[in-house]
């Protein structure tokens, strides 16, 4: 069973728009990113340092099922998550475990 949001509403449907495009919102984009552009180390008056991730380097995990059952996992790739988000078929095949 697929369920998708009208972008217009946020109510559910059994359709996407033709209009609908899925993407990331900024938190989940931030969250998958994986740079270190702007974080700075901070040192403490006991010699720790600390570093604050600003949101960054967090695990997302997707699972797509299909029509059949078959799952479709993806982990922390911002592509291939807005891939799946996107897809408008169903995977088929055997189950790899």
């Amino acid at each position: 069973m697929r369920v998708y949001l009208d972008p217009e509403t946020g109510d559910m449907t059994a359709q996407p728009t033709d209009a609908a495009v899925a993407e990331l919102d900024a938190a989940l984009a931030n969250t998958l990113r994986a740079d270190d552009e702007g974080l700075t180390v901070e040192h403490h008056p006991d010699g720790s340092l600390s570093l604050d991730l600003q949101g960054r380097y967090g695990d997302v995990t997707m699972v797509r099922i299909g029509e059949n059952g078959v799952q479709t996992i993806c982990n922390n790739d911002a592509d291939q998550i807005l891939k799946n988000l996107n897809d408008k078929t169903s995977p088929t095949g055997l189950e790899v475990k």
